[in-house]
């Protein structure tokens, strides 16, 4: 009743009034605000692991327990005899062993001059000659590769350059092609040319795919291996298609032109390559941009059925293949990790490790004290046996992550006064430029004197720094394999870095990255793993260190990999599925156009025969020259008779047709510099053509006399010239 209810609402109320129930809500309030940010740090240390140990065997990894590129065990290793491989980055090698010439950029280079060692079989390498460098010991071939580029002609000087293997080793033999030409040796202010849409880069690009494909038909390879964009509009020139693969160094570059092209600009373009525009549009561009790397992945779809493409390493294919549209219509991207050769180790590794096997000391701690004391003095650091020296080295571009190295850099010296920072190597990108400016000014302002070093330009390191350094920077955004991790690991250095594309291989500290462009996410990252660093004691190091320095990875898993990725190459290739019209870039398969002409000649000699001429008339050869011409060139004047100023036919009902079908769109299309009877694409139904061939051959009768007759002479001698003209387009 109402009584009941407002004696119990005044008993609540009461309650409510009460003190002890404040001060208690009070203290609830603050273990809640006290224990929160206590709960939230404990899973974030929970969370996050470093990576304290490498694998004892390290190969192929699988990623999330499902390596789903995984190379099946049973297929054939069977090298093909002759493979090319052509790139811009080099490294020849002398009769000794010695490289002769070195053209190196990044990881491009360096496997450039590992395939001359670890090849599984004979191969052939095609490189431009570059600037300033010395191709003397070379000798020129009789012949001149004559090429065509914005209208100019080139002609380009090709050297030799046999590089037997040394007796009793396991190299492959090489045989080296050097394309020399003035424009492709003005390089002067590297090894590739910038920006992409500069016409000088783009002439550039035209020269060099046209000169590797002219000697891919010169010396008829089994196979062609392609490293990255660089020369992947070669296989648009070919004219003997053969099987190919691509190995993907870097996805990030892909030759890339940003600005949305019309009609203009891919008329320009197609200028420039010496390629039909309809082709540039076709096979060039994606999304209406300029991308070089586009034609190999049109090529492998294909003639291999999309298999061929590879990255340097398993996570990197991953990540590369739902990062880049122009590789989501392939069916897969291989992952085939790098290798490094223990030769790579460097004569004072190996020298230690020739003192430690004889003397029996394993501490290899003591000589890496030595050595950072000794480039401390070298690099005007305070000599201090304590500190702990970090160091990046490699190109200043934003997949290197430079920025973020930059924007810690002063927190990094501020926060612990034993850290050292060594930051060596050239800007490559406005990434690299605003690192440079920041660290240059910090260094400048003395406060890290003794503690900061900062070459921003190339510079050359000794086997003693990186026995020297304890850390190895690498915040890369992306990094397709990573070399750098392993050069410094070997001489027991730890990887800081992100666990992204091919890193974490060594031991070392990481952090997985959820946004590769949120920068408060990565530097947020970063300083976890550099603190996890700092603190990481005596004996974890050591035996992190010693993890390092015995990671390995064998050439042989790498060239049983490569062997299965030409294995599949060469099986899934039929250049027999599809062919390409050089003109207009017109995909057409030969058994559909073979057929097609076939039945409509067929059905055109009987439309004749069937219109009372006399079978028995025979047909001179001279007449039956001139039926073949008359039907070419009917075939080529139908497009339109304002571009060729032709009529298609006397009669009204010939114009008619031919009328209509412009309207939507066009009957054949021609390209400019084309034969006036180039038969060049077909775009009308089999209605359509069967009335267009009934009127031309009506002509054709009509021509001969009202009382000539068609033999089934002249009946074949027609479908042979139509069905030939079809298989050639």
């Amino acid at each position: 009743n109402l009584a009941d209810f407002d004696n119990y609402k005044d008993g609540v109320e009461q309650k409510i009034d009460s003190p002890e129930l404040y001060v208690f809500l009070s203290v609830a309030l603050v273990c809640v605000w006290i224990a929160l940010p206590m709960a939230i740090a404990a899973y974030e240390q929970w969370k996050f692991v470093p990576t304290l140990q490498a694998e004892a065997s390290l190969g192929p990894r699988e990623v999330d327990g499902d390596d789903s590129v995984a190379i099946r065990e049973d297929q054939a290793l069977d090298v093909p005899d002759r493979v090319l491989v052509a790139s811009v980055e080099h490294i020849i090698f002398g009769p000794d062993g010695k490289p002769v010439v070195k053209v190196v950029a990044g990881g491009l280079g360096k496997v450039s001059g590992l395939l001359a060692s670890i090849h599984p079989g004979a191969f052939t390498s095609v490189h431009p000659c570059m600037h300033e460098k010395d191709y003397s010991f070379a000798t020129e071939e009789p012949y001149k590769l004559n090429i065509t580029a914005d209208g100019k002609e080139y002609n380009c000087k090709v050297l030799k350059y046999e590089c037997p293997p040394k007796e009793g080793s396991d190299d492959p033999h090489v045989t080296y092609y050097l394309v020399d030409h003035e424009v492709l040796r003005d390089r002067h202010d590297g090894i590739y040319l910038a920006p992409q849409s500069r016409l000088k880069t783009l002439v550039f690009w035209s020269v060099w795919n046209q000169a590797v494909a002219q000697l891919i038909d010169r010396t008829a390879p089994d196979l062609y291996h392609c490293p990255d964009f660089h020369t992947a509009m070669a296989v648009m020139y070919l004219k003997r298609p053969i099987p190919t693969v691509g190995i993907l160094h870097n996805a990030e570059y892909q030759g890339l032109i940003g600005q949305q092209l019309g009609p203009k600009e891919l008329e320009r373009l197609g200028k420039v390559f010496n390629l039909p525009p309809a082709r540039m549009d076709k096979e060039v561009c994606l999304d209406s941009q300029f991308n070089m790397l586009k034609p190999l992945v049109s090529y492998v779809l294909r003639y291999q059925q999309g298999y061929g493409i590879a990255a340097v390493s398993i996570n990197y294919a991953l990540e590369a293949f739902q990062k880049h549209g122009v590789l989501w219509p392939l069916p897969e991207v291989r992952g085939i990790e790098n290798c490094m050769i223990e030769s790579e180790r460097g004569p004072l590794l190996q020298k230690i490790n020739q003192e430690m096997l004889e003397t029996g000391d394993t501490d290899f701690g003591a000589r890496k004290l030595q050595a950072k004391l000794k480039q401390q003095k070298e690099f005007g650091l305070n000599v201090d046996p304590d500190a702990k020296m970090f160091v990046f080295l490699g190109r200043w571009v934003k997949q290197k992550g430079m920025d973020h190295i930059a924007d810690l850099a002063e927190w990094m010296l501020t926060q612990y006064p034993k850290l050292q920072l060594l930051m060596i190597g050239p800007p490559g990108d406005c990434y690299g430029n605003y690192a440079a400016s920041r660290l240059t000014r910090l260094h400048e302002t003395m406060r890290f004197a003794g503690r900061l070093f900062v070459a921003a330009r190339f510079m050359s390191v000794s086997e003693e720094l990186k026995l020297a350094c304890d850390f190895c920077l690498m915040p890369s955004r992306d990094e397709p394999f990573g070399y750098v991790d392993i050069e410094f690991g070997w001489y027991g250095a730890l990887t800081v870095g992100g666990f992204r594309g091919g890193l974490g291989k060594v031991p070392g500290f990481y952090y997985q990255i959820s946004n590769a462009d949120s920068a408060d996410h990565i530097r947020a990252n970063l300083r976890r793993v550099i603190v996890a660093a700092m603190e990481c004691d005596a004996e974890t190091f050591s035996k992190m260190s010693t993890e390092a320095l015995m990671s390995s990875f064998p050439q042989s898993v790498w060239q049983e990999n490569m062997c299965n990725l030409y294995w599949l190459a060469t099986t899934k290739f039929d250049d027999a599925i599809d062919e390409p019209d050089l003109n207009t870039g017109t995909i057409k398969s030969k058994a559909h156009i073979r057929s097609t002409a076939r039945v409509h000649v067929d059905a055109a000699a009987k439309h004749l025969t069937s219109a009372g001429h006399d079978e028995d008339h025979m047909v001179s050869g001279r007449k039956a020259k001139v039926a073949r011409f008359t039907v070419r060139s009917k075939l080529s004047m139908a497009r339109s008779r304002t571009e060729r100023n032709m009529d298609v036919g006397d009669t009204d009902q010939g114009g008619d047709v031919a009328d209509t079908v412009m309207q939507r769109g066009s009957v054949f299309s021609v390209a400019p510099d084309a034969g006036p009877q180039e038969f060049l694409k077909q775009d009308t139904t089999d209605e359509e053509l069967q009335v267009i061939l009934d009127e031309m051959l009506n002509k054709t009768a009509t021509t001969w006399g009202s009382g000539s007759s068609l033999k089934q002479q002249a009946c074949d001698e027609i479908m042979k010239a139509v069905c030939l003209k079809c298989e050639q387009q």
